[in-house]
């Protein structure tokens, strides 16, 4: 991980990077001071119950608004959902996301709207490495790029992290992995 956002950006193919500051432009321009944006940091969870389900309630530094509801909302949304993939609220997740906050390994981030969450990431800082575990965006913004824009926030803020000096963007193929990545293993 470089120390600077601008020092990643120049790791990057000039497509990539036109690509990154482009996205980063445009959202601002065109969404202005109605775009916020919010980290959290995990200091403890409580398993809940939520429409009769056990739910992960997220309680932290910064923000409670990595609750189970917001994702839960979220993910009904994107695309993730419907293919099967990123974040599940299931036994496996909520068991890792306790061990997760008792270590204060659990990282977040929101991107919002006129304080409607319209994409999320979260991960996990360990060791150095921040592994990134789940995301997704509202499709109806699709035209702002909202995961892409939110993706630079989080490399930003990770860059500036001295405690982080690798990112790892986890399991499964994506394009912006390949993209922004710069090395990848086959696993099975």
């Amino acid at each position: 991980m470089p120390d600077s956002y601008s020092a990643f950006l120049g790791t990057l193919s000039r497509g990539m990077r036109k690509s990154m500051v482009r996205t980063a432009s445009r959202a601002e321009r065109e969404l202005g001071t109605r775009l916020s944006f919010r980290t959290a940091r995990v200091t403890s969870v409580a398993i809940s119950r939520y429409n009769g389900k056990p739910s992960l309630k997220w309680r932290s530094i910064a923000s409670s608004a990595l609750s189970s509801r917001i994702r839960a909302a979220m993910r009904a949304k994107t695309y993730q959902r419907i293919r099967g993939v990123g974040f599940k609220d299931n036994e496996v997740t909520r068991r890792f996301a306790l061990t997760a906050s008792e270590h204060g390994w659990f990282r977040g981030w929101l991107l919002y709207v006129d304080e409607t969450p319209i994409a999320y990431e979260h991960g996990y800082a360990y060791r150095g490495t921040f592994r990134w575990a789940a995301g997704g965006f509202d499709p109806a913004f699709a035209s702002h790029r909202p995961g892409m824009y939110l993706i630079g926030r989080v490399i930003q803020e990770l860059c500036e992290d001295p405690q982080i000096s690798s990112l790892d963007f986890g399991l499964g193929d994506a394009d912006y992995k390949r993209r922004l990545g710069c090395e990848s293993r086959l696993e099975s």
